[in-house]
């Protein structure tokens, strides 16, 4: 027995051709294959999706990779090579750490935590990002905050089993099946404070709705005079505490530009009622940091992010 395991040791056995045959399949399927099927710009949130896709055909390369290199032996010229090869992967790293530290910030964490403080008690919050879901998911239920929120999924209404879990936590469902306005409809009817995000465009065409902080308030609207005032003192509210990120900087980008909109709107809502210059105003104080660029909206959300 220790014979044959010694012999095992020195000689491991070697993959076959079908196995090599199923990771080409596999490289294969994961690397052009799945590329063929994204219709994403490779720009924004969109080129970020495409690299975090793309790498997974590289890992799968790292094993024929790996036994080329167990393969060359380790003295004489070549084993300066792979030397040197061994140096030029830590040193790519090290090339990358000032691009991931701007995308790896708090940016998604504080957005969570801003929305859910907002809020006021037994609120409903229905979202259509990933990042906002998760966000709050993960501040309600690891950090022990705002359990009292429902937040709700509007891309899982479709299920029976997420309409259930919703409702025992309290909150009605519409008989059949729902949409998020009817959902909302309801809900307000019933006496919860009903919110959306910048998602829900159908809720915003469809319903009486008004910015309120980071999402949007379905009700009547309050004075103007009082819509910018609680706007502002929500926004001044908001925990920022990470550098502002660039155009490019992932999630990070895309929460900013959410803020960003939701300042415009509330400066449309300024020149709807007759104010352009305090208008005017609003949008120059949000050019600057930590909101960094206005995003255009004709005041229904067809054109927010």
């Amino acid at each position: 027995g220790r014979v044959g395991a010694r012999r095992i040791r020195l000689n491991p056995p070697r993959e076959t051709r079908a196995a090599w045959a199923m990771l080409a399949l596999a490289w294969l399927l994961a690397g052009p294959v799945l590329a063929s099927r994204f219709d994403l710009p490779a720009e924004g949130i969109g080129l970020a999706v495409c690299r975090r896709f793309h790498a997974l055909p590289l890992v799968l390369l790292a094993v024929p990779i790996a036994v080329a290199l167990g393969a060359v032996p380790l003295r004489g010229p070549r084993a300066g090579g792979l030397l040197a090869g061994a140096l030029a992967l830590p040193a790519a790293l090290a090339l990358s750490l000032p691009g991931l530290g701007r995308v790896h910030t708090a940016a998604v964490e504080r957005y969570a935590e801003n929305v859910l403080g907002e809020l006021p008690r037994h609120a409903v919050l229905v979202v259509g990002e990933d990042y906002s879901y998760a966000g709050t998911q993960y501040v309600q239920w690891a950090l022990g905050q705002r359990q009292d929120v429902i937040v709700i999924d509007a891309g899982l209404l479709c299920f029976p089993w997420y309409r259930e879990r919703i409702a025992r936590r309290g909150v009605p469902m519409p008989p059949g099946q729902p949409t998020v306005a009817s959902l909302v409809a309801h809900a307000s009817a019933v006496g919860w404070r009903a919110f959306v995000d910048l998602k829900q465009k159908d809720v915003i065409a469809k319903l009486s709705t008004y910015p309120y902080g980071a999402v949007i308030a379905v009700g009547t609207p309050p004075p103007i005079d009082d819509l910018v005032e609680q706007n502002l003192d929500l926004i001044d509210a908001f925990r920022i505490d990470y550098a502002p990120p660039g155009p490019d900087d992932e999630y990070a980008s895309v929460i900013h530009r959410h803020y960003a909109a939701m300042r415009e709107l509330i400066a449309h809502a300024l020149d709807e009622a007759g104010r352009h210059e305090q208008a005017a105003e609003l949008r120059q104080a949000a050019e600057h940091p930590p909101v960094y660029k206005l995003v255009p909206v004709d005041g229904s959300g067809n054109d927010l992010p």
